[in-house]
């Protein structure tokens, strides 16, 4: 698992996995990021699962695009976009496309959750 730091009041400009929450207002950023945990969590358990079933896993990979793209996060949008359409068009680079989708969700994910531990604690902090 990732370790990330971060700064209480000052989010890490060069994440490009977390840059997406400060473009939320700050009283839905932390619920926002336990559903994107969950959601992708959720999503990255349903390829795992559909790994020859092509329709199920590009039904998955559409709304993990969707889902980005309503964020902001682009990172994991164009990725996404990219598997779909190798994907669609039977591509042999469909499969290193969609594990590269995986485990930057998977990075993702781990990088989110550090974030929320540290929101977490903030709020201890100050409790």
């Amino acid at each position: 698992m990732l370790n990330a730091t971060f700064d209480a009041g000052k989010h890490d400009i060069n994440n490009i996995y977390t840059d997406w929450l400060y473009q939320t207002p700050s009283d839905v950023r932390l619920l926002m990021a336990i559903i994107y945990v969950e959601t992708m969590s959720d999503e990255v358990q349903c390829l795992n699962q559909l790994p020859t079933d092509l329709n199920e896993s590009l039904e998955v990979i559409r709304r993990i695009k969707d889902g980005a793209s309503q964020i902001g996060l682009v990172c994991i949008e164009e990725l996404a976009s990219e598997t779909e359409t190798l994907g669609k068009a039977h591509c042999s680079s469909y499969i290193s496309s969609l594990v590269c989708l995986v485990q930057s969700i998977k990075e993702s994910i781990a990088i989110v959750e550090a974030w929320i531990d540290n929101q977490h604690a903030e709020l201890v902090a100050v409790a």
